[in-house]
């Protein structure tokens, strides 16, 4: 038998237009992309961590890193780069 699945309305959704699912991304790419849509901004942009990321998703930071270079390939986001006062970081949109 199987358990139907119960979602909390009130926790929201994140909404991706329809030809996403038509780009050919890895599993994990296509999760990071989810999960940066629904850490981003009215502006589309989100800044988290690559540790951040990495204890999200259950992945390891240079997963995290292909992933994201999978998804500037695929022209989906786009970053900025940035000096801080601990060395580079960049901002993902």
């Amino acid at each position: 038998m199987s358990e139907q699945l119960s979602f909390d309305r009130a926790k929201g959704f994140v909404a991706l237009p329809v030809e996403i699912l038509e780009i050919d991304l890895s599993p994990g790419a296509f999760r990071l992309l989810v999960e940066l849509c629904r850490m981003a901004n009215a502006d589309g942009y989100c800044w988290p961590s690559l540790d951040q990321l990495s204890a999200r998703m259950g992945r390891s930071k240079a997963a995290i890193s292909g992933y994201v270079q999978a998804l500037r390939n695929a022209e989906l986001v786009s970053t900025e780069t940035q000096k801080t006062a601990n060395g580079y970081n960049y901002r993902l949109k």
